[in-house]
């Protein structure tokens, strides 16, 4: 396969017009290309503007393309990033200290975390053992100061520690393998619970893996409006929060949607309130800026049939967390 020939900047803004009927000129513009890059701008973003497929099998941009509309999407999708980062990673480190505490409680601390006997004796104890020889492999590697004290003085670290280190993914392993009690209380907090009122453990366990899916995704930089979940969808109990249920039970490529109904259960009322007023926001600027075919585009893949359905989530959340009573 014979390699693109190096282009300037000016030649790409020259490739832009003459190729792609994107409209790009002048210093501005050029300013985009040298900050962001040909591929991290234009590649990365032009899903939306494309509207076929000429008979060379040239991407054929809708007419009035020009590179404000990448850079709008770009910076839509980095604000949205770092919004979700910020109200992910301190959920994550809410359940990390959630579970470290509970573990202890649980076992009243006659037993280390990396015994078998201070997880779920109902599951199955290769399990058991695979997952906590999974997180002495991560714990082994660790350089932190805190770490190696610890491993130093005591040849251990202790629960705080141990779940602090622990890749998230692990760390949901261990919350399902952990004693009932442990799950529990986590349900219980966020009122994660099936149609009947009891605690539905599976939620939880899906719930989380979502949050952490999208999390590494913000983390590596990804882009966040074409975000697939690997394993497809979360499964939520829509019908509690839509006024037409089917219209997203159905669907298959809704991840954000997915997140956003998830994050009902951890968030109380005002933050969530503030967190959708925000995505509502940015939503509603990108839509003045990009031709109205491409936004929609992007809304439909972040999984929102409609702008008014965000407010339904955020109107029809009334929620208190009672930390006090864990």
């Amino acid at each position: 396969m014979q390699e693109k020939p190096f282009l300037t900047f000016n030649s790409q803004m020259k490739y832009l017009r003459d190729k792609k009927k994107i409209e790009c000129a002048g210093s501005e513009n050029k300013t985009y290309l040298v900050k962001y890059g040909y591929f991290n701008l234009i590649n990365a973003y032009k899903f939306p503007f494309i509207q076929g497929i000429d008979e060379y099998k040239n991407h054929i941009y809708i007419g009035g393309t020009s590179i404000e509309n990448f850079v709008s999407l770009k910076v839509f999708d980095d604000k949205l990033r770092i919004l979700l980062l910020q109200i992910l990673t301190r959920l994550e480190e809410e359940i990390r200290n959630l579970v470290s505490y509970k573990l202890d409680q649980v076992n009243q601390k006659s037993l280390e975390w990396y015994d078998v006997q201070s997880y779920n004796p109902k599951k199955d104890t290769q399990d058991i053992i695979r997952i906590i020889s999974k997180c002495f492999s991560t714990i082994d590697k660790m350089d932190n100061d805190y770490v190696l004290h610890y491993t130093d003085k005591y040849g251990k670290v202790p629960t705080w520690i141990f779940t602090k280190v622990i890749n998230f993914s692990d760390l949901i392993d261990v919350i399902s393998i952990s004693k009932t009690e442990v799950i529990d209380s986590l349900c219980t907090l966020y009122n994660i619970k099936d149609t009947r009122g009891l605690n539905k453990h599976s939620l939880l366990i899906s719930s989380l893996h979502l949050i952490r899916s999208i999390r590494n995704a913000c983390a590596h930089n990804e882009r966040i409006v074409f975000f697939k979940k690997p394993n497809n969808r979360t499964n939520l109990p829509f019908e509690s929060f839509l006024t037409s249920p089917n219209r997203y039970k159905k669907s298959r490529d809704i991840v954000f949607m997915d997140l956003l109904v998830s994050l009902k259960y951890y968030l109380e009322t005002k933050e969530y309130e503030d967190f959708i007023n925000q995505i509502v926001s940015m939503l509603k600027i990108l839509e003045s800026q990009i031709n109205i075919n491409s936004f929609d585009i992007i809304r439909g893949n972040l999984g929102i049939k409609k702008l008014a359905d965000l407010d339904y989530l955020k109107n029809n959340n009334q929620k208190k967390i009672y930390y006090n009573r864990f």
